[in-house]
């Protein structure tokens, strides 16, 4: 029975700390690497990983579009340095575009959720909003 206690505390903690690890990454890369990672980057695929694992782990539909929404802005924001850099016909563009696709279609598909789910109209006044917002930063490049 001492065994089996030991070994939940450890399972706990082992847990504890792998959920706190989480959390500390994705707010290092919102400091740290949100500026400076891009399509064709080494550190690229780990900021897709946490992006990822932020996802799956946002349960809110609401909160579920605008971070999706805000994927796609950081996606137009890592196109607009690659195109300066690579210029347009550059790999790491065609994958920010073919990603920022994603993140569109995808913050669209949880907009058609809520509506089949709630019935009413609000998660698509929030998806034009934040297109609007989307096309506002084209715009201002």
């Amino acid at each position: 029975m001492n065994l089996f206690l030991k070994n939940i505390k450890l399972i706990t903690v082992v847990l504890l700390f792998a959920i706190l690890s989480f959390f500390a990454l994705i707010f290092i890369r919102d400091l740290v690497f949100y500026k400076n990672i891009a399509p064709g980057s080494s550190l690229f695929f780990w900021d897709r990983l946490l992006e990822r694992l932020q996802d799956k782990f946002t349960f809110n539909k609401k909160t579920r579009i605008s971070l999706r929404m805000a994927f796609a802005e950081e996606r137009i924001h890592e196109l607009k340095k690659v195109i300066k850099s690579e210029g347009l016909g550059s790999d790491e563009v065609r994958m920010g575009l073919e990603l920022l696709k994603t993140h569109l279609s995808d913050a669209a598909f949880v907009v058609a959720e809520r509506i089949s789910e709630e019935g009413g109209f609000g998660a698509v006044e929030e998806f034009i909003a934040a297109s609007e917002d989307l096309k506002g930063i084209l715009r201002a490049s």
